[in-house]
C-alpha cells in the first residue's frame, strides 16, 4: 500500500513569532484572523493531512519577539519560552530543515542566479522551502510592493507560493470550518479556537 504524499507548507520565522506574541496576547489584532489559519494548519499538520516545516534558523529569530505598543522589547516569560520549544522542537507539529551547505548555496543562488536581492536570513528561509519541496511559504511580508511583487512572481516561477496564511490553497477543506458564535444584538461572528495544544 503507498503513503499518501501530503502537501509541505513552510512557515516563515515571522510566523511563529506572532503566535508566540499571540500567546502572551501582544500579537497585532489585525493578524488574528490569518492566525486562525496558521493555528488550522497546525492541527492538519499534527493530523498527517499536511506538513508543516521551517528552518531550524526559527529556534535563534524566535528568541526576539519585537516590541510591544510602547516601543519596549517583548521579553519571552517561562511559559511562552515552554510554547516555543513545543511547537518548533517537539518534531509532532513542525518538522524543522536543517541549513546544509546545499541550502545556503540555493539561497546563494537566488542572488546570483535569480537575481533576488533578500537579506540572508530570509534567502535561508526560501532556500529551505525550495529544499523541502513545499508549495507554500507563509509570511506576512507579501505587501505588492514592486520589489516585492517581483521577488514573488520569481518564486512562484521556481513553484513556490508565498502568501499570507489565509490565502493558502494547501490547507484541506475541513480545517476551514470555523465555529460560529451568536451574541445578542450583534451580527454572526467567526471565532478563532483560543490556544494551540
Amino acid at each position: 500500500m503507498s503513503q499518501k504524499k501530503v502537501v509541505r507548507i513552510y512557515f516563515d520565522s515571522c510566523i511563529v513569532i506572532e503566535l508566540a506574541r499571540s500567546a502572551m496576547k501582544l500579537h497585532r489584532r489585525d493578524r488574528e484572523n490569518d492566525l486562525w489559519f496558521v493555528r488550522q494548519m497546525l492541527k492538519a499538520s499534527e493530523d498527517g493531512e499536511i506538513e508543516v516545516v521551517s528552518s531550524s534558523l526559527t529556534v535563534a529569530e524566535s528568541l526576539h519577539l519585537g516590541h510591544d505598543d510602547k516601543n519596549n522589547p517583548i521579553e519571552c516569560n517561562a511559559a511562552t519560552q515552554d510554547f516555543l520549544i513545543n511547537l518548533l522542537t517537539s518534531g509532532t507539529l513542525i518538522k524543522l530543515i536543517e541549513p546544509s551547505l546545499f541550502v545556503a548555496e540555493r539561497a546563494r543562488d537566488l542572488r546570483w542566479k535569480h537575481g533576488l536581492k533578500l537579506k540572508p536570513y530570509d534567502s535561508m528561509h526560501v532556500a529551505s522551502a525550495l529544499d523541502a519541496e513545499c508549495k507554500e511559504l507563509l509570511s506576512w511580508d507579501t505587501e505588492l510592493s514592486d520589489k516585492r511583487a517581483n521577488e514573488i512572481k520569481v518564486l512562484s516561477g521556481l513553484g513556490l507560493r508565498v502568501i499570507a496564511p489565509h490565502d493558502s490553497i494547501a490547507l484541506p477543506d475541513e480545517y476551514r470550518q470555523q465555529a460560529l458564535a451568536l451574541t445578542p444584538g450583534t451580527k454572526i461572528k467567526q471565532l478563532p479556537p483560543q490556544t494551540i495544544h
